[in-house]
Order: C-alpha cells, then sequence, then structure tokens
C-alpha cells in the first residue's frame, strides 16, 4: 500500500509539471495601411517598430520552407499569393505530429503535414485558437534588412 501511495504522488507531480501552460494575449502594434506598407521608407527609421495589419500568408516561391522552424512567408492582400505583395513574414511552421509537453502552450505558428500545403494546414492563433486559413491579422515587429523590410515576432490573430 505504502509503494502504491509513493506512486500517485509521483504521477501527481510529474502530472503537475508536464501540463503545458496559456500565457496572456499579446501586445498588437499600430496598424498599418496597404499604402502605408507600400511606402515604408528606404530607411531604418521604422525598424523594430510594432506594427499590425490584415492579410493573407502564402508559400509564394520565396525560399524552402521547413516545418520545424521560423520560415519566410509572403503576406498578400488576396489569398493563393494574389493581390499585393504586403510584406515578408517569418512565422514559425510546425508539424501536426509534434506536441508540447512542458512549458508555454503553441500559438502563433502554422501547424502542417509532411506535405506543405494551404488545404491541410491549420493556424494556432494567438489566443490559441486553431483555425484553417483564412484572412488574420499580423502583428509583429518591422526588421529592416538591406534596404527592405520584414515582420518578425510575429503574432496572428483572427479578424472580429
Amino acid at each position: 500500500m505504502k509503494k502504491v501511495k509513493i506512486f500517485l504522488v509521483m504521477c501527481s507531480t510529474v502530472f503537475f509539471v508536464a501540463c503545458t501552460s496559456k500565457e496572456a494575449p499579446s501586445q498588437m502594434g499600430e496598424s498599418v495601411s496597404v499604402e502605408q506598407i507600400k511606402n515604408l521608407p528606404q530607411d531604418d527609421s521604422w525598424n523594430n517598430k510594432l506594427v499590425s495589419f490584415e492579410g493573407y500568408f502564402g508559400f509564394c516561391g520565396i525560399g524552402i520552407h521547413k516545418a520545424g522552424a521560423k520560415s519566410k512567408l509572403a503576406i498578400t492582400s488576396e489569398p493563393d499569393c494574389k493581390g499585393d505583395r504586403l510584406i515578408d513574414a517569418k512565422i514559425s511552421l510546425q508539424l501536426s505530429s509534434s506536441s508540447v509537453i512542458f512549458g508555454a502552450a503553441p500559438r502563433n505558428q502554422i501547424v502542417t503535414e509532411k506535405d506543405i500545403s494551404l488545404e491541410t494546414l491549420k493556424v494556432i492563433t494567438d489566443d490559441y485558437q486553431k483555425v484553417d486559413y483564412q484572412k488574420f491579422i499580423f502583428s509583429g515587429n518591422l526588421i529592416y534588412d538591406n534596404g527592405k523590410y520584414y515582420l518578425d515576432n510575429v503574432t496572428i490573430h483572427l479578424i472580429k
């Protein structure tokens, strides 16, 4: 009986330690229009500025996209890489088979099958909802790199 109690206490401890936690919502940046994005200054005056804007992410032929890492994805004004290309954004891609046991629950990432496609992926938003591909609000820091900007530390929010 003593061994059973010790086992139950150990299991309870492991359960509480192994649980994931959820963090408070991320701060959203200043809303930026399509015109403002198109006319970003050609200098670093907006470097690291927290901004947000609406759009669709896409795998629009920029680089190799690998699950398990952040990839630069294009943010466009229309779905499927159509419309104006607004900016590139570094967003985490994760395989659907991966899971988190310890620490913060996953959010602000794209979850995909082995083959990356818009039809099979899910998006985990900043408020931990797992949703299909759609128009989102992307918020993050503008990073100036060789005369161009991209978005980093991206948070993904549903449009309400």
